[in-house]
């Protein structure tokens, strides 16, 4: 299987606080910027080919599983100015509450929120913060089904 020869990547200038049992699966990559805080709770896994990308700050409750090919960045790296040179797309911190499941080839951008007991279907690409937690969120911003539950 080709996931055994994948590389991580851990390239962290900035800090990263653990509070807890966490797992990364190969291929995973972890990027945070000098300044950027990147805070993991207990019961973490991150499952293969993955990134986390943290300019500003990214934040995951308790009981997170994040499947396989995620990209969760709170930065869009380029500098977009106004007419008035003005930035107009800073990072934005990312916050993923407690019981979260997260689905294959998921994105999470900036300024995403996930509340607690929430599952995001595979595929889905989460821009904002979302309302309702135990539902399931899935292609763009869009409640799927609620009143759900899932089970590590």
């Amino acid at each position: 299987m080709y996931h055994e020869y994948v590389r991580s990547i851990w390239e962290v200038s900035g800090e990263i606080v653990v509070d807890g049992k966490v797992s990364f699966g190969s291929g995973s990559r972890i990027s945070v910027a000098y300044g950027a805080k990147l805070r993991i709770g207990n019961n973490f896994l991150l499952t293969g080919n993955s990134s986390i990308v943290c300019q500003k700050e990214i934040t995951f409750g308790r009981d997170c599983l994040l499947s396989w090919e995620i990209l969760i960045m709170d930065t869009n790296f380029h500098r977009i100015v106004n007419k008035q040179g003005e930035l107009i797309n800073k990072p934005s911190s990312i916050h993923v509450s407690n019981h979260v499941w997260i689905g294959c080839r998921t994105t999470l951008l900036k300024g995403t929120v996930v509340p607690d007991n929430t599952v995001i279907a595979a595929g889905a690409l989460i821009t904002k913060p979302l309302t309702d937690s135990q539902h399931i969120y899935g292609g763009n911003n869009k409640k799927l089904k609620g009143n759900v539950n899932w089970k590590m």
